[in-house]
């Protein structure tokens, strides 16, 4: 991994024991937050200034820059003189920046944030409240609402779909109309989180081999497989704006050719990694039909060379992903078929602009169903449904 250069206020490295190095001053609490940042200059001081306004204050606040070429540190260095500042040398995408802020960082509890993402005044004491209450809890998630208009939820937690991806909970839903009571998820999303360092030990959180996109969801599913609790804290709330520009669906409007590779590569290294081979056995008639659509997908929208790219890659770090799965298989305590749920597909409605994309969809969800009910028979499975799922995926 690159090395990361600090600028900023000096701070130490975090202790042995995983303790915090120094102590919080007066009216802070002792919670690192990290701002991760690629090309963020209109987002910065937006996401700055509503880490400023938290209450209580946290007592650090870092921001890992992975090789940006706008003038956004600029901006930091003259209105934010007391963010600590890490320049990696290459953008190796959202979770390795992240694995360097939680090195880095002096308090164990570490506030991540998106570069785009601005926290409520009162953010911090639900998360933190939330992680005290549960000793295996490492990872707690606020509301997210979308920035603009500021009265609907864009997220409220994910559940973990079996097929491999993440399906937001509560998506698009009017703020006012939702509760807040705190309820355990089987993964996460890493626009903003509390993480507790100290309770997940020594290993970097995220996998950097997924460069970007369902890097969140891996860690999430992950955890929760090593035995980890994660929290969805709709008390908490942050507020999100548009995302990177170059790749966000929000920013562009449409599927970069970088958003499609990783996705479908990083979908592949997760299920590789993570499932067992009975999972795939159990579910295969579903898998072979999500394979084919997404194949006869790509070609049909012209993704056929990002789908060729994907695949390269994947054979390409076969050897890697055979260690680091056998690695993760080693420590695992929890099946992912306790975890896992049948739930509506999270495409973008976009992706379904077709009589011939919906009957797809239809087909591969009536497939799902068909084989949950014989799992259930079997008495191998009782998949967990979840109906308030996503159609929309996120997008940075």
């Amino acid at each position: 991994m690159p090395s990361a250069t600090s600028s900023g206020r000096s701070a130490a490295s975090p202790t042995g024991d995983g303790g915090p190095c120094g102590n919080p001053g007066s009216g802070q609490v002792p919670v690192t937050v990290c701002v991760v940042n690629y090309n963020g200059a209109r987002y910065l001081p937006a996401t700055l200034a509503a880490v400023r306004a938290l209450r209580p204050a946290p007592a650090e606040v870092i921001l890992v820059d992975n090789a940006s070429t706008d003038d956004g540190l600029a901006l930091v260095e003259a209105g934010f003189p007391e963010v600590r500042i890490l320049r990696r040398e290459r953008n190796e995408g959202p979770g390795a920046a992240r694995n360097s802020g939680a090195t880095a960082a002096r308090f164990d509890r570490i506030l991540f944030l998106d570069n785009d993402v601005a926290p409520a005044p009162d953010c911090l004491p639900p998360l933190v409240r939330a992680l005290d209450a549960d000793p295996r809890a490492v990872c707690a998630m606020p509301r997210v609402v979308h920035a603009v208009p500021g009265d609907r939820v864009q997220f409220d937690g994910v559940a973990a779909h079996l097929l491999g991806m993440n399906v937001l909970l509560n998506p698009e839903r009017p703020l006012d109309r939702l509760r807040t009571g705190t309820r355990p998820v089987d993964s996460m999303v890493s626009a903003a989180f509390l993480f507790d360092r100290r309770r997940w030990g020594a290993d970097p959180p995220f996998d950097d081999a997924l460069f970007l996109y369902l890097e969140d969801h891996e860690f999430g599913l992950r955890a929760r497989l090593l035995g980890h609790r994660i929290y969805a804290v709709p008390e908490a709330v942050c507020f999100h704006r548009e995302g990177t520009a170059e790749v966000s669906i929000r920013a562009t409007g449409k599927y970069t050719a970088v958003r499609v590779t990783e996705t479908i590569l990083n979908r592949w290294q997760l299920l590789i990694k993570l499932y067992r081979l009975r999972t795939f056995l159990l579910y295969l008639p579903s898998f072979l039909l999500f394979e084919a659509m997404q194949l006869l997908g790509a070609v049909a929208r012209g993704w056929l060379p990002h789908y060729l790219r994907a695949l390269r890659l994947l054979l390409s770090r076969g050897r890697s992903l055979r260690a680091r799965r056998r690695a993760f298989q080693a420590r695992r305590r929890a099946d992912e078929l306790a975890l896992l749920a049948l739930a509506p597909l999270p495409f973008n409605p976009a992706l379904a602009r077709g009589r011939l994309d919906r009957a797809a969809l239809r087909l591969l969800a009536h497939v799902l169903r068909l084989n949950g009910r014989l799992a259930r028979r079997l008495r191998l499975h009782r998949p967990a449904l979840v109906r308030a799922a996503a159609e929309r995926p996120t997008g940075r």
